[in-house]
């Protein structure tokens, strides 16, 4: 699997090494529909926009093949143990 590194929380770096926001967020849905399969409400640090604005804006010029499940185990993945104990 490939990752890429495009949020790190409201973190906004611009360093030769990386950049953070990833710039490729606000133009390849490839990136951006995913993360707003997770994160829907989460705020773009830079533009202020939902992930899911973003995502809505860029679905008509990419085509995805969801994989069944992968975003419910992602979803778990990411919880912390305080998230789960109080579910």
């Amino acid at each position: 699997m490939d990752l890429d590194l495009c949020l790190l929380g409201n973190e906004i770096l611009d360093t030769l090494e990386i950049t953070l926001p990833d710039p490729d967020l606000l133009t390849r849905g490839h990136l951006t529909i995913p993360l707003a399969e997770l994160a829907p409400d989460f705020p773009h640090p830079i533009t202020g926009e939902s992930l899911q604005q973003i995502a809505d804006r860029l679905q008509p010029t990419v085509e995805l093949r969801l994989r069944e499940g992968v975003t419910s185990q992602l979803q778990e993945a990411l919880k912390t143990p305080s998230q789960d104990a109080s579910t």
